[in-house]
């Protein structure tokens, strides 16, 4: 070998060295920033940019390789881009799975459950993390493990809390704190203040706001030395939280105090689903302060947030459905080429069936013939009916159906179930088809404020019928007077008189 070439070759070994020495530490330091929430709003694009190029370099470990995945799976997140995101972490997945990866199969499964989860499709995203902790069983022992379990276990709260067992999901909470308390401080601070976050919310949904406070003020604790992303973003869900503990203790002040910290932190701290209950505290607020015009600012800005967080949602369960019917495809056609030998029982199939539907045709006419389709019962789980009623009751307590693109479609994507499974259930417990229900409700609401607040007397039909989330004027007074037999406008002149 020539003195040239091996100059060449030393020098080639030594730039790849430090090159994959480089992209390696880059990883690393990437890792922590995206996790902790470092990365600045207008940085991704740009970070992205970069992972994919330390990606294309061949001498990264799978363990790298899966690592630079997950950050481009959380960066796309971050950027509003759910559907890439999964994309990614699934392809991560299948090189763990072949590479036997087992703690990063299992905190892949974790992440797509998580994905599944904010997209509402809550059944397949417990599938997953069943799966996953079935797989971290052959992890070995570590921090990141117990790291994994902690998460595992906040997920298995939300999905408690989807069923209504608060209790349930509390005991989770719980038990991810007892793993996170195996671990370093430093690293687990973040984890125990969204858990006590959490159970706050549980208690609200209870109605136990001083239990609820309790736990806020603990989560605010934990993060009071930290200053990045994530954390910043988890502190104004905690006051966005307490805001509604606020309400339920009827202390204005405090609610008010709460939510405008939020209000004028930067967006960067404000994610869609923070700013949609955000603007759902500010109209329940306003509305005991009988605000009017800003009832109707923060409901324009909610019904906004609500129609970004359904076409994100859609997004994701569209492209799960793709997956899903492709899958089902290709096990179609397998089952097509590889049972060709039952074309030749074919004709001794119909010969017995003949003989058989002969026999039977007509008990099955007489069956037919009193059959009455209008009787016909959808088949639903009975746990699946209870849930679905404690979630319309949340979903009126809410007021949800004062959005004025709410639709049978968006109210089940919202609740985590089908069309057929809402209308069945509205029909069965409210005698009433959806819009039929819905517009009882609108018009429900605003008659009930009518009945006890001379102020929304005052106010112009037209903003009476924007309030209530109609399309217009016309059509609020057609449905206002075929349900309470009168037009708005003969309604309030009834009360006035009867004053």
């Amino acid at each position: 070998m020539s003195k040239y070439l091996l100059a060449f070759f030393i020098s080639f070994t030594i730039t790849t060295f430090i090159f994959a020495q480089n992209s390696s530490e880059r990883l690393k330091e990437l890792s922590d920033r995206v996790s902790v929430g470092q990365t600045k709003t207008n940085d991704i694009e740009k970070t992205i940019k970069e992972v994919h190029t330390i990606l294309e370099d061949g001498s990264l470990s799978i363990e790298e390789q899966l690592k630079g995945m997950l950050i481009l799976a959380n960066l796309h997140k971050l950027n509003g881009d759910t559907k890439t995101s999964l994309k990614i972490v699934e392809k991560a997945y299948e090189m763990a799975s072949k590479s036997k990866e087992y703690l990063w199969e299992a905190r892949l499964l974790g992440y797509i459950s998580s994905l599944y989860r904010t997209s509402e499709m809550l059944d397949l995203s417990h599938e997953k993390l069943e799966e996953a902790l079935n797989i971290a069983k052959k992890a070995p022992q570590s921090d990141e493990l117990y790291n994994f379990y902690a998460n595992a276990f906040h997920e298995m709260a939300y999905y408690e809390t989807s069923n209504n067992e608060f209790q349930k999901a509390i005991h989770y909470l719980e038990q991810s704190n007892t793993y996170l308390k195996k671990i370093n401080a430093s690293k687990s601070y973040f984890l125990m203040a969204s858990n006590d976050q959490y159970a706050g919310t549980l208690f609200n949904r209870m109605q136990q706001a001083d239990s609820a406070l309790f736990y806020f003020n603990r989560s605010l604790h934990f993060m009071k030395d930290h200053k990045d992303i994530n954390t910043k973003t988890l502190q104004n869900y905690v006051y966005v939280n307490m805001g509604f503990s606020y309400l339920l203790k009827k202390d204005l002040q405090a609610t008010k105090n709460v939510l405008t910290k939020v209000l004028n932190d930067s967006s960067q701290f404000r994610t869609l689903d923070l700013n949609q209950d955000l603007y759902n505290n500010w109209i329940s607020y306003y509305e005991n302060k009988k605000d009017i015009d800003s009832m109707k600012i923060f409901k324009n800005k909610l019904d906004s947030v609500n129609n970004l967080i359904f076409k994100a949602n859609t997004d994701v369960v569209n492209s799960v459905t793709k997956k899903l019917n492709k899958e089902n495809k290709e096990l179609k056609q397998y089952k097509k080429t590889s049972n060709w030998y039952y074309l030749l029982l074919l004709p001794f199939m119909i010969a017995g069936l003949f003989w058989f539907l002969r026999k039977k045709n007509k008990q099955q006419t007489v069956l037919e013939i009193n059959k009455n389709p209008k009787n016909e019962e959808l088949n639903i789980a009975k746990e699946t009916e209870e849930r679905l009623i404690e979630q319309i009751k949340i979903f009126e307590q809410e007021k949800q159906f004062l959005n004025k693109n709410m639709s049978s479609s968006s109210m089940a994507n919202l609740l985590n179930t089908n069309t057929k499974y809402i209308t069945h259930v509205i029909n069965k417990t409210h005698h009433q088809d959806f819009y039929t229900y819905i517009n009882n409700l609108k018009i429900n609401y605003i008659s009930d404020l009518l009945d006890k607040d001379l102020e929304y007397r005052q106010y112009k039909i037209s903003y009476l019928a924007e309030l209530t989330g109609f399309s217009s004027h016309s059509k609020f007074a057609e449905v206002f007077k075929k349900i309470k037999g009168c037009s708005p406008s003969e309604y309030i002149q009834n009360l006035n008189d009867q004053d």
